[in-house]
């Protein structure tokens, strides 16, 4: 019948950098560019609901402000057009931490998780949140104090990318349309204007000489993946690349060998020219006179109606069941990556049987799970700090396990507890203990192929350590080039 039959059409997509909580500023701007079909921010969201959410993001107090998004979550305003985001480095991590593979933050406005994918009128959209540390990035997991209340360190580690999230979305088979990352694929520099680059940030050309800049990871993702557009943020810099690919023959050559460093093996070096090309994109922070919004248009097929809407992917729904036992394992626990392969392509039955067929995402599943700014009141106040809340869960989430058969696996995952119900201690008022992180847990490598507000006082964050010129000592892409 024709109702089924695909028709194309074009996607205008607008594309934020660092957002840094400016959410009225951003929405002006795109009233200004004609119709907007999607908007997509690369990071540093600031999902921030109230001064115990401000607690919990890890940046110098004198850049902590409450800024304009608990408007969203309120409800007193409402996002124009549909957005998707991914985390940074400057987030309200326990808010996030409730969402881990992603969910409604406010109406209209869609967290991708720690990773994640979602499908928007024909098109394929992929996100890696937080950046890339080496050091973190071979650790534990989860650590414990990597979940509210935090310690200094554990608010700084808890958004450094680990090995699971880039294996899952390794994992992915279907091709890419958009991928988001907050920081940039590692050797992505030499592939646009570096000398541009450099001019206007011209402390990074040590880090450039060296390879060093950037998410291995990410590198790895893009060489594995090959989308069509990569979007990033972090640098403040607006910044644009080509990628032409050299087609993989065997794309589950691509290791990381002992060391952290990607390698291919001989088979993966056998390869075919003219390979896809994937455009990168990095935007510059929200702020007036730079270049931190662009429009990008797709030109997909769409079998849905006239008004495109988001959906979960199902690829992505059957890596999330197939994996998501690892996520508190040591390494030696995860099977060889063909394994995970053959596991993910088994859970797809169960996906399909689960959801039978409905994919979307309900507008309606946004969950406040706590008060929001009061700004009426606040204006009395003259300090903007708070204590940091317990780990809670979201309702999201719980339903989201329900459908996948999964069980919550402490601290990356806790179920939802209502704060109404608790005492002044912050645990729940029939005596049950709140939800409690393990004292251990484990991770994995990319291989073979690739709360009550009443609770504890916050622990303040501290600043980075960096030098004269703004970057990070001891790891070029830790990096605070002034909020």
């Amino acid at each position: 019948p024709d109702k089924y039959k695909k028709r194309q059409r074009t996607l205008r997509v607008a594309v934020e950098g660092c957002c840094h909580g400016r959410l009225d500023e951003i929405y002006d701007q795109l009233g200004q560019l004609g119709k907007i079909d999607l908007l997509v921010i690369c990071g540093d969201f600031q999902a921030v609901r109230n001064l115990s959410d401000l607690a919990c993001m890890a940046c110098p107090d004198k850049y902590k402000s409450m800024n304009t998004f608990y408007k969203y979550y309120a409800g007193q305003q409402v996002a124009p057009v549909p957005t998707v985001f991914i985390g940074g480095n400057h987030e309200a991590s326990n808010y996030l931490q409730e969402l881990f593979y992603g969910g409604w933050v406010a109406d209209n406005i869609y967290y991708l998780g720690a990773a994640g994918v979602v499908r928007f009128g024909g098109l394929r959209i992929a996100g890696l949140s937080g950046i890339y540390n080496e050091q973190r990035y071979n650790n534990v997991h989860v650590a414990r104090d990597e979940a509210p209340p935090y310690t200094r360190g554990g608010m700084r580690s808890v958004y450094h990318v680990r090995p699971l999230q880039a294996t899952q979305l390794g994992l992915l088979s279907k091709p890419i349309d958009i991928m988001l990352s907050h920081d940039w694929p590692r050797g992505i520099a030499p592939h646009g204007n570096v000398g541009a680059l450099l001019k206007k940030k011209p402390f990074l050309r040590k880090e450039i000489h060296e390879n060093s800049l950037g998410s291995l990871p990410a590198e790895i993702l893009l060489r594995r993946l090959q989308p069509r557009q990569w979007c990033s943020a972090h640098m403040h810099v607006k910044f644009g690349a080509e990628v032409h690919h050299a087609r993989l023959r065997d794309p589950n050559s691509l290791t990381l060998a002992g060391g952290g460093r990607p390698q291919s093996s001989q088979h993966g070096q056998q390869r075919e020219s003219s390979g896809p090309i994937t455009r990168f994109l990095s935007l510059d922070k929200c702020l007036p006179g730079r270049a931190c919004i662009e429009v990008l248009e797709f030109a997909v097929e769409d079998d849905r109606g006239d008004e495109p809407v988001l959906e979960l992917d199902e690829e992505w729904l059957a890596i999330v069941r197939a994996t998501h036992q690892y996520v508190a394992k040591p390494p030696r626990d995860l099977p060889p990556f063909t394994d995970l392969q053959g596991a993910v392509n088994n859970a797809r039955d169960f996906v399909r049987r689960s959801f039978d067929g409905n994919y979307t995402i309900p507008k309606d599943a946004v969950a406040k799970t706590v008060p929001a700014y009061d700004d009426s009141s606040a204006k009395r106040k003259r300090s903007l700090s708070a204590p940091q809340p317990r780990q809670r869960g979201n309702p999201q989430t719980d339903a989201l396990f329900a459908k996948l058969g999964l069980e919550h696996i402490a601290p990356v995952t806790v179920p939802y507890w209502n704060s109404s119900r608790s005492d002044n201690t912050g645990g729940p008022a029939d005596g049950g203990a709140a939800p409690q992180a393990e004292e251990s847990a484990g991770f994995f490598r990319l291989s073979d192929g690739l709360a009550p507000f009443e609770s504890q006082q916050a622990s303040a964050a501290t600043a980075p350590v960096v030098n004269a010129a703004g970057a990070h000592v001891g790891d070029a892409n830790e990096i605070d080039i002034d909020l």
